[in-house]
């Protein structure tokens, strides 16, 4: 789950972007292992039109603090 999360969406300037976004069964197209990652780092997550939720790892220096 750890690495589900960490390595979810695209890399963008060190922000993953576009990976956690919530939904009902059928946006997950059967991808359960990223449903449980949504619930896991936020369970009541929107659905990809309504939100967007870039998640970082590391600080300005790129240090990673996870």
């Amino acid at each position: 789950m750890v690495a589900a999360i960490a390595n979810t969406g695209k890399n963008i300037n060190g922000w993953r972007v576009g990976g956690l976004a919530g939904g009902d069964r059928a946006d997950f197209h059967g991808d359960w292992l990223n449903r449980a990652a949504v619930a896991q780092a936020g369970i009541y997550a929107n659905d990809p039109v309504e939100a967007m939720y870039p998640l970082t790892r590391t600080d300005s220096t790129g240090v990673d603090f996870s």
